[in-house]
C-alpha cells in the first residue's frame, strides 16, 4: 500500500504530464484529488510539515494551471477573467500555507499570487492602486505587496535558483534594476532547463501585458532566453511540441492506461475467482446447492482461463515498469541529466532510448504470449 506522500506525488505527476499536453481540465482534477487527501491527514502532528509543504505545492501547480488555461489563444476575455481569478485564488492558498507555522521555505505563492493579479489587473503596478477582483479574493495594492515580497526573500538569506528567479521578477515588476542585473543571480547559478522555461513561462504573458516596466520584462526573457543552453529543445507554452517529445507523451499515455486496464481485470477477475471458490463447498453441502456449485466451478474456470490467456497480471507489472520508466527518462532528459548531461546531441538519444524502451517491451509482450500458449492445452486429436 503507497504511503500518502506517494500517493500524491504520483498525482501530481500525472497532472503535470496531463498540463503539459493542454488537458488542464484533467490536471487540476488530479491535483484536487491529492489536497483531499492531503487534507486529511494535515492534523496529524508528526505529518502536518510536510502535508502542508504538499498542499502548498499542489495549490500553487493548481494556479499555474489555471493561469495557462485563461491564456489560451483566441479564448474570451470572460473565459481568462474567470481563470485568472482561479488561478489568483489558488496562489493564495499556496501562499497562507507558506506564511503559516509550518516551516515551509518557499516564496512559490507569495510571488505568483501578485503576478496573476498584476495579469487580470492591468492597472495593478500603478501606485496607490488597489487590485479588487471581487468574489471573496483579498484586494492588495500589488506594489507594496511586490516590496514585502522582495524584502522577505531576501531577508530569507536562501541561495537556491528559484529564490533567485523569485527575487529578480520581484525587483523587474518594481522597476527596481535593469534586467541583466536582476536576473545575474539566476543565470549564475547554473539551473537546469526546466528552471529556464518555467522563468520563461512567467514572463512571456506579463511581456505582452500594457505595463509600466513592459520593455524591462522584453529585454528579460530576451536575456534569459539567450542564457538557456537549449532554448528550442523544450517546447514552450501554447507552442507546438516536437515529434519525439510527441511520442515520447503519447507512449507515456498508452502505457499508463494499459497498465491500468490490465490491474483493473487482473484483480476483479481474482476476485470473482476466490469469492466462486469459498463459496462452492458452502452450496455444495446441500442437494438444492449441487447446481449452483457446478456454475460456480465454471466460473472458476473461465475466470482462470481468461487470467491465463490475456496475462493480466504480467502485463500491469510490466505495462506499469515501462511507463514509469519513460516517465523516468523524459524528466531526466528535461534536466539534461544523467546520460542527456554530455550528450552532443540529447534530443536525438532520447528518441533512440524511447524505441529502445518501446522495442524491449514488444519482445517481451511476444514472449509471454508464445510462453502463454505453451502452458494452455493442446486440443485433442
Amino acid at each position: 500500500m503507497p504511503t500518502i506522500f506517494e500517493q500524491i506525488i504520483d498525482l501530481k505527476t500525472k497532472a503535470k504530464n496531463r498540463r503539459d499536453m493542454g488537458r488542464y481540465g484533467r490536471a487540476r482534477a488530479f491535483l484536487e484529488q491529492a489536497i483531499a487527501l492531503a487534507e486529511e491527514d494535515l492534523t496529524v502532528l508528526e505529518l502536518r510539515s510536510k502535508v502542508a509543504s504538499e498542499l502548498a505545492d499542489c495549490y500553487g501547480i493548481v494556479g499555474g494551471i489555471e493561469r495557462r488555461w485563461a491564456l489560451v489563444p483566441n479564448a474570451p476575455e470572460e473565459h481568462r477573467a474567470d481563470h485568472i481569478r482561479k488561478s489568483v485564488r489558488a496562489y493564495d492558498a499556496a501562499y497562507l500555507f507558506e506564511s503559516g507555522d509550518y516551516g515551509i521555505v518557499s516564496s512559490y505563492g507569495l510571488v505568483n499570487r501578485l503576478v496573476s493579479r498584476i495579469l487580470a489587473d492591468r492597472e495593478a503596478l500603478a501606485s496607490g492602486h488597489v487590485t479588487d477582483l471581487g468574489e471573496g479574493i483579498e484586494a492588495l495594492e500589488v506594489p507594496a505587496e511586490l516590496e514585502k515580497a522582495r524584502v522577505t526573500i531576501e531577508n530569507s538569506k536562501r541561495s537556491d535558483y528559484w529564490a533567485a528567479a523569485d527575487l529578480a521578477l520581484v525587483k523587474l515588476l518594481l522597476g527596481a534594476d535593469d534586467p541583466a542585473s536582476t536576473y545575474a543571480a539566476f543565470t549564475e547559478k547554473s539551473p537546469p532547463d526546466y528552471a529556464y522555461k518555467s522563468v520563461l513561462d512567467v514572463l512571456r504573458p506579463l511581456r505582452e501585458e500594457s505595463l509600466p516596466v513592459k520593455n524591462a520584462l522584453a529585454d528579460a526573457v530576451t536575456l534569459v532566453a539567450s542564457s538557456a543552453r537549449i532554448e528550442d529543445a523544450i517546447p514552450m507554452a501554447n507552442e507546438p511540441t516536437n515529434p519525439t517529445m510527441e511520442r515520447l507523451e503519447d507512449q507515456i499515455r498508452w502505457y499508463d492506461g494499459k497498465s491500468a486496464s490490465s490491474k483493473h481485470w487482473y484483480k476483479w477477475l481474482k476476485s470473482l475467482t476466490l469469492f466462486s471458490g469459498v463459496l462452492v463447498p458452502v452450496v455444495s453441502t446441500v442437494v438444492w446447492g449441487r447446481p449452483y456449485a457446478a456454475v460456480l466451478g465454471i466460473i472458476i474456470v473461465i475466470s482462470e482461463g481468461l487470467q491465463q490467456i490475456n496475462q493480466y497480471q504480467a502485463n500491469w507489472i510490466s505495462y506499469r515498469s515501462t511507463c514509469e520508466t519513460l516517465k523516468h527518462e523524459k524528466y531526466l532528459y528535461l534536466a539534461r541529466a544523467g546520460p542527456y548531461a554530455s550528450a552532443d546531441n540529447p534530443l536525438s538519444l532520447l528518441a533512440e532510448r524511447i524505441e529502445g524502451l518501446v522495442s524491449q517491451e514488444h519482445a517481451k509482450w511476444v514472449s509471454s504470449q508464445e510462453r502463454s500458449k505453451k502452458l494452455s492445452p493442446s486440443p485433442r486429436t
